[in-house]
């Protein structure tokens, strides 16, 4: 159950993949909505009315700071983790937050019509590769935009004029930003093709991934800002990828 409230927090963030500038109030419904559909698949108790409010709350609250605080990362990274606990501690503590059996009963027919898995077990072990899925889609992007800003390798900062944004000074300290955007796009498609190669056991992908990127990217290694983010950002990447694949692969057993 914390898997599954995991992956419909992570879903309805999956927004943020692309977007690092701080997100207003008014998106707050699409957080809910999307939060509020799984959640509604749940069999409602007491248990499920404090999930529901706790989760407005925690959204309110997340919104809120991260309008107020000049890194949002930041507030991702620790949401997520706070969210973890959370849940962890509630579905715990509750022991009463379950699945609603009309909802287990029309899953059960679908099945049967079309056979789409063998038993509900493996829909378990679906919605938990699906929480690596999601993780490495955009919640382990957020944490390497927090590496590249704690190392100062990131675009020119945002009060420098636009003029400025897009060229590398001088002392080599910034990248440019289409490289940085374009960087966001390799990097998840790179933690996918990695955390498949991991989960079905075929480790040779890496090395083509790592092998391919090299060469494509070879001329541009000669920048020595570019050079480091390209490094930095692939081994961190890969690393993250390996890492919840391998715990993903443990919670499936």
């Amino acid at each position: 159950m914390i898997i599954y409230l995991l992956n419909l927090l992570m879903l309805s963030r999956i927004g943020y993949t692309f977007v690092d500038d701080r997100i207003e109030f008014k998106q707050m419904p699409y957080f809910l909505i999307v939060q509020g559909i799984g959640i509604a698949t749940l069999s409602i108790s007491r248990a499920w009315f404090g999930l529901l409010i706790s989760v407005i709350i925690l959204n309110t609250l997340i919104i809120y700071w991260e309008r107020k605080t000049r890194n949002p990362k930041i507030v991702r990274i620790v949401s997520l983790l706070g969210f973890s606990i959370i849940y962890s501690l509630f579905v715990s503590l509750s022991g009463k937050i379950t699945f609603n059996p009309v909802i287990i009963s029309w899953v059960k027919s679908i099945n049967d019509s079309f056979s789409i898995v063998k038993n509900l077990n493996e829909l378990s072990r679906i919605n938990t590769y699906t929480l690596g899925l999601l993780f490495i889609l955009n919640e382990s992007n957020t944490i390497i935009r927090q590496l590249f800003d704690w190392i100062k390798i990131s675009p020119d900062p945002p009060e420098s004029s636009a003029s400025d944004v897009d060229v590398i000074p001088p002392a080599d300290k910034y990248i440019k930003i289409d490289e940085y955007k374009s960087g966001r796009l390799i990097g998840i498609l790179e933690r996918l093709f990695a955390y498949f190669a991991v989960v079905l056991n075929e480790y040779s992908i890496i090395g083509f991934i790592l092998a391919a990127k090299a060469f494509a990217r070879f001329k541009e290694l000669e920048k020595k800002a570019y050079a480091e983010y390209v490094l930095i950002g692939t081994l961190a990447s890969i690393l993250i990828a390996f890492v919840a694949a391998s715990f993903i692969i443990s919670l499936a057993k």
